[in-house]
């Protein structure tokens, strides 16, 4: 299992994020080359809590968000295939907003933990 807790830095991973995943993936440890193309050695679930000022997840600014199609790429790329997202989004549109954002991130963390 993997837990990544990101916020987004302009539209994608934090530079700190993308050198940890650097070091982890690794040809031959993480991930192989085969005939058939690349083949991911990991198992399990990623579990990946984001947070963006902006909404990104839909509307008119959707397809800026190379955070969570970049995290689910990579991870996929390495084998792990159930990925579930949870999003505090619009945190920059003021104290309401935020407070709502993390409200909701905080009920599908309790929602995951207790299905667990």
């Amino acid at each position: 299992m993997v837990v990544i807790g990101s916020p987004m830095y302009n539209f994608t991973v934090p530079s700190t994020l993308k050198a940890w995943i650097d070091h982890v993936a690794i040809a031959g440890q993480t991930f192989s080359y085969t005939a058939e193309g690349p083949r991911g050695l990991l198992s399990g679930k990623a579990y990946l809590v984001l947070s963006s000022g902006g909404i990104y997840s839909q509307g008119p600014f959707a397809a800026n968000d190379h955070l969570s199609t970049y995290l689910e790429a990579i991870f996929g790329f390495l084998g792990i295939e159930k990925i579930e997202i949870v999003r505090a989004e619009g945190i920059a549109y003021g104290a309401e907003q935020d407070q709502a954002a993390m409200a909701s991130a905080a009920e599908k963390i309790e929602a995951i933990a207790a299905a667990a």
